[in-house]
Formats: C-alpha cells, sequence, structure tokens
C-alpha cells in the first residue's frame, strides 16, 4: 500500500508540474505577441544637425488644414546676391516652394512688414506656392508684423550663407502657412560689393567732393529719404526720394516726389545762392537696409532768378 500511494502521488505532481508548464509558456508566448504587435510614437522634430541630406529644414504647419500639422518640411534652397539683395529659393521634396527676398546681405535679423521703418524694411518679402496648386501665399506685413529671417553667418570664401527664419504666410482667404526652421551653407551666386563711403559732385566743369557731412536718411517727419552733403567749398546739396525707393532710374521734377536742391556759397559773396532742380534724373544702384548708392544729373535754377542755372552731376554711396 505505501508503493502505490507514492506512484500515485508523484503522478499527481508530475501533472501539477506540466500545467504550470503550460501556462508559462503561454503567458510568455503572450508577452511577445504583444511585443511585437506594439506601434511606436512617431516623433517629428525640426533638429537638423544629423540630416546632411538637405540645406533647408523647416517645421511647416497649415493653421486651417490637417495638412502639415508639425510637419517636418525637407527642402534645399539655391540662393542669390544681386544688388546686395538676398534671395533664397527654397524648393521641397514634393515641389513646394517657398521664396525669401531680403534687401539686404549681411548677417543680422531682418524683419518682414509692420508700419515702422527702418530703410526698406517693409521691403522684405516671402512668398509660399504649395505642392500642385497656383495659389500662392504672401508674408502679410500689415497684420503679421513679427516675422524675422535671420542671416547668421555669410561665408564670402565658399560662398555660403547659413540662417534661419520664421514666417506666418496667407493667401487673403483665411487660409495661412507656418514656417519655422533654418538653412545651413546654402550655395549662393553673385557678388557681396563692397562698400565703402564716397561722393562726387561734379558743378558745371568744377569738382566738388565731399567732406565728412555726407549723410542720408529718413526727414524729420518720414515722409521722405534725403541726401545731404557739404561740399568743399561749403556748398549743399541736396538729393531727396520717396522713403521707399527701389533700383531704378526717377525723373527729378520741382515738386517731386523726386527733387534736388543746392546752395552755393561763394568766396566773393557774403550771400549764399540758392537753386532748386527744374529737372533730371536720380538712379539707384544700390539700396540695402544700410547703404545706398547711385548717380545723379539735374538741371537747377536760382531760387530767386530762375534765368540763373546749373547743371549738378556726379555720384554717391552714403553709409548710414
Amino acid at each position: 500500500m505505501l508503493k502505490e500511494s507514492s506512484t500515485s502521488e508523484f503522478l499527481f505532481i508530475l501533472r501539477q508540474n506540466n500545467l504550470i508548464m503550460k501556462k508559462l509558456f503561454f503567458f510568455a508566448g503572450l508577452i511577445t505577441l504583444l511585443s511585437c504587435n506594439k506601434t511606436e510614437p512617431t516623433v517629428k522634430s525640426i533638429n537638423n544637425n544629423s540630416d546632411t541630406t538637405y540645406s533647408v529644414v523647416a517645421q511647416l504647419t497649415n493653421l486651417l488644414s490637417t495638412n502639415y500639422v508639425n510637419e517636418k518640411w525637407k527642402a534645399n534652397a539655391t540662393a542669390s546676391i544681386s544688388n546686395g539683395h538676398l534671395e533664397l529659393d527654397i524648393t521641397g521634396a514634393d515641389t513646394q516652394k517657398l521664396s525669401i527676398n531680403i534687401y539686404d546681405f549681411k548677417p543680422a535679423m531682418y524683419q518682414f512688414g509692420g508700419s515702422q521703418f527702418v530703410s526698406l524694411n517693409t521691403n522684405n518679402t516671402a512668398v509660399f506656392k504649395p505642392k500642385s496648386s497656383t495659389t500662392t501665399f504672401n508674408e502679410d506685413w500689415e497684420s503679421l508684423p513679427h516675422d524675422t529671417c535671420i542671416i547668421s553667418s555669410l561665408d564670402t570664401v565658399q560662398k555660403t550663407v547659413s540662417g534661419s527664419f520664421e514666417l506666418s504666410l496667407d493667401n487673403g482667404q483665411s487660409n495661412t502657412y507656418h514656417f519655422r526652421g533654418n538653412f545651413n551653407k546654402v550655395k549662393y551666386t553673385g557678388k557681396v560689393p563692397v562698400l565703402t563711403q564716397s561722393f562726387i559732385c561734379k558743378v558745371g566743369n568744377a569738382n566738388r567732393l565731399s567732406d565728412s557731412g555726407l549723410t542720408a536718411g529718413p526727414n524729420y517727419n518720414n515722409t521722405a529719404f534725403d541726401i545731404y552733403s557739404d561740399c568743399k567749398d561749403q556748398s549743399e546739396l541736396h538729393l531727396s526720394m520717396p522713403i521707399i525707393t527701389d533700383i531704378g532710374t526717377y525723373n527729378i521734377t520741382e515738386q517731386g516726389p523726386y527733387t534736388s536742391y543746392f546752395i552755393r556759397a561763394p568766396s566773393s559773396s557774403t550771400f549764399n545762392m540758392e537753386y532748386y532742380g527744374t529737372s533730371g534724373t536720380i538712379t539707384i544702384t544700390l539700396h540695402t537696409l544700410s547703404c545706398i548708392q547711385g548717380s545723379y544729373k539735374t538741371t537747377l535754377a536760382g531760387l530767386d532768378d530762375a534765368s540763373y542755372t546749373k547743371v549738378i552731376q556726379g555720384s554717391f554711396t552714403v553709409l548710414y
């Protein structure tokens, strides 16, 4: 009887062990299955430290659409510097295109729009064209005055430019795209101008070069942009134009908006002779946030006697 009891007890323990092993195998298989089906969340980032395939990486958000919500937008860019202006043409892998035009080329922070004027700030532009669309989205300078583009470095040896931008662009129909990103070592074409302040004033056949009093900037009530120079015989020349004047040639008239004014201080007289421009042209070849360059030729008549006329011509490069 003792032997039979021991055998039954051994079989009972064996069955219990088999049952435990089956449960262990079941839970192990379940854990493996759950691990295989687990979905990792997608992490979207605008960090491009390890993304060397693209020169531009940005976070693109369409504020009124499910498209491009916190989307990492990869793009490549080309750049050009012409007449002192920097243009970036940024094209994404799906043919979306963002164009940024800055009215300067030096490392600095540039704003888009707003009512303030700091030498052509309102002429900085940005335009976006979505994929398969003829609609363009423009930087809205009236309602979004704080958008910026930062040029962080300009390598004139390797001819590359780097920086960052933050822009909101709309199509005028309550549809807006928002960009926040950076561009890295984008190759540029064109030439960076080397600027040295200078002024040439030729009255008739006589040359009058500037003293150190050459200045330029908005006038006292912010309605015009003035260039003012003391010539070496203490004569004065004033050229005036609209506060935002792009590259081009403009006619000088008596009533403006492009005007010339000359005060001559002859050594043989105690009275200054004043002349106002009746005709002529001003040609602007370069205008950035910190420089204006060009040439002029104007016919002036005496303020008290229009029969006294003079022709004045020359060129200027003013840093301000």
